[in-house]
């Protein structure tokens, strides 16, 4: 087929240089155009594979590429239900007391939604007291945690801090006001001090502070920081 467009497209356009329609640039211009488009049209269509003896074809990479871009746009696009960046809230630099309160709260995964995971969860903590949640897995006991940092929010009920409700503090400075140190927690890759200062809420941290976060977390060695 390679050979037969090639003496097709010369055949044809000696015969529009001998008339004198094209000159020898718009021939030469339509011929690579002709061949060369040729060409990427048939390994377009139809490849044969230069490592074994099958044949293969871009038509379902071409598939996979479009259902992936579809699905980059649709994540791009998507609006989360809680938004870590958005402006409105209330606007705090300090929590006042860290006087906690769960009123009645009833909690579904939006993934399952036929499982109920809380229900009617009703407790409070006052400011310098310890409360243990305890129970089976899958009970609830990490999901009052992310309901306390708003990684989701309630179906029906209140998460009060300081009286009022989790969701009417600005996010992003609410957590800055929290912390969580997880059953297994990650160290990444770097120093002591690297690792400690993930956890700044600021960039002008002293070395002084840093020895104090490692007493108060009753890390035995600060100075090897």
């Amino acid at each position: 087929m390679g050979f037969f467009t090639n003496a097709l497209v010369f055949w044809y356009g000696s015969t529009l240089l001998r008339d004198q329609e094209y000159d020898i640039t718009q021939f030469f211009v339509c011929f690579m155009a002709l061949t060369v488009g040729s060409q990427a049209a048939g390994q377009f269509l139809y490849i044969p594979s230069i490592f074994n003896t099958d044949s293969s074809s871009f038509a379902p990479d071409i598939s996979k590429a479009k259902q992936s871009a579809i699905n980059v746009n649709r994540l791009m696009e998507r609006v989360p239900m809680i938004d870590s960046w958005s402006a409105k809230g209330k606007h705090i630099e300090t929590l006042e007391a860290g006087h906690l309160e769960f009123k009645d709260v009833h909690f579904r995964y939006p993934t399952r939604p036929h499982v109920p995971v809380l229900r009617g969860l009703h407790f409070e903590l006052k400011p310098g007291q310890y409360v243990a949640l305890v129970g089976s897995s899958g009970c609830g006991k990490s999901t009052a945690v992310q309901l306390i940092e708003r990684f989701y929010d309630p179906l029906v009920g209140q998460v009060l801090v300081d009286g009022m409700d989790v969701q009417g503090y600005n996010l992003s400075e609410y957590r800055k006001n929290i912390s969580l140190v997880s059953q297994e927690p990650t160290l990444y890759q770097g120093t002591i001090r690297f690792n400690i200062l993930l956890g700044a809420t600021r960039d002008d941290v002293s070395q002084e502070e840093i020895d104090q976060a490692c007493k108060d977390a009753n890390v035995r060695s600060p100075t090897l920081l």
